[in-house]
């Protein structure tokens, strides 16, 4: 059974108190997005509780390594009607993620954008450089973020970027190209990093290189599944209209043939006329963004048996799922792209993942 331990941390990452005396813990993995901590929740005559201000660093060890960090956002208490017994406080918290939330997109004085063209994990990395780490204003860095090296992993493109949220551009560009990224914790603070074509290890049926790992009841790895077939808001055909009027306006067209012809031709409008000086190559990438954000959600998941958690799966990994019912055959690859892990006053580990097909 893994073991869990709860440090508090002084902003220096010094420890401050143990959480010894744990009801219940509940919080999130989460790649190309913000992981929270939906509870943590202590006895109400609990010594920690005047050490969890809102603000509060912690990190969260699983066998003696930070698996999650980040920092206090919610506090609550609440006395039933026989107080004081019953009487719980609980705490919720954001990872590191939430550092790019807290940041809009600066470009310097006198200049329309902040430009990057370069491979899109490193283009990733450049922005978050210049809104949160060393090459930021000294009152916007965030002395405990580090970013990895650049790896030149994606396609290189170009992006000009001003005024919006760190985090919702760096989502809209790792889903445009197809890679992830995470604020990894560490007992000192954060490692912004980006992996591609995968951030965990091919696990799925027939990859020829690591152990297989396909969810299904045959195989005593699974206690539900469900499927989901929606293709209401699915767009498979983009026209991008950038600056221009009437006939002279720059249109550009960009398409996904294999949905064209599963579903059928469904066209969407992109008015692009904001972005300022965009060409062709500008308008495509909007264009394959959109196609993304609007792909057909067909997802098979299944949910992990007790204890598979890091022994058959873990973050990140692309894996296989397998059902027979109503007389059809059902399969599916699915990267698993968020893990909800919870600990009760038991301490059974119970895991939880988000899957996303592919």
């Amino acid at each position: 059974m893994a073991g869990y331990v709860v440090w508090l941390l002084a902003n220096n990452y010094d420890k401050l108190l143990l959480v010894r005396n744990l009801k219940h813990l509940m919080f999130h993995l989460t790649l190309n997005g913000i992981g929270a901590m939906e509870d943590l929740s202590v006895p109400a005559n609990d010594e920690v509780i005047p050490f969890l201000p809102l603000m509060r660093r912690l990190v969260i060890l699983r066998d003696g390594s930070p698996i999650w960090g980040g920092q206090l956002q919610f506090e609550a208490w609440a006395d039933p009607p026989r107080a004081p017994e019953g009487t719980t406080y609980s705490v919720q918290g954001l990872d590191h993620a939430h550092y790019a939330q807290r940041r809009i997109l600066k470009a310097n004085d006198g200049t329309a954008y902040d430009e990057a063209n370069d491979h899109a994990d490193d283009d990733a990395k450049y922005y978050v450089r210049r809104n949160l780490g060393t090459s930021a204003a000294a009152a916007r860095q965030m002395s405990d973020l580090t970013v990895d090296a650049d790896l030149h992993q994606c396609t290189t493109v170009r992006k000009r970027w001003r005024g919006q949220q760190l985090l919702e551009r760096l989502q809209a560009l790792a889903t445009e190209q197809g890679f992830y990224w995470r604020f990894v914790p560490t007992m000192s603070g954060c490692t912004f990093t980006t992996r591609y074509p995968l951030w965990g290890a091919d696990r799925s049926r027939g990859n020829g290189v690591n152990r297989e790992c396909i969810f299904s009841f045959d195989r005593r790895n699974t206690l539900s599944m469900s499927y989901r077939g929606d293709v209401s808001e699915h767009y498979n055909f983009v026209y991008v209209a950038g600056e221009g009027e009437g006939a002279a306006r720059l249109i550009v067209e960009r398409s996904d043939a294999t949905a064209i012809a599963t579903y059928d031709r469904r066209e969407i409008w992109i008015d692009a006329r904001n972005n300022q000086g965009a060409g062709t190559t500008q308008l495509q990438q909007e264009g394959d963004e959109a196609l993304a954000k609007h792909k057909a959600q067909i997802l098979l998941t299944a949910a992990p048996a007790v204890g598979t958690f890091k022994s058959i799966w873990d973050l990140g990994d692309k894996v296989s799922i397998r059902a027979r019912k109503f007389s059809r055959d059902y399969s599916g690859q699915a990267i698993i792209t968020s893990v909800a892990i919870e600990i009760g006053e038991d301490g059974v580990e119970r895991a939880a993942p988000t899957m996303e097909a592919v």
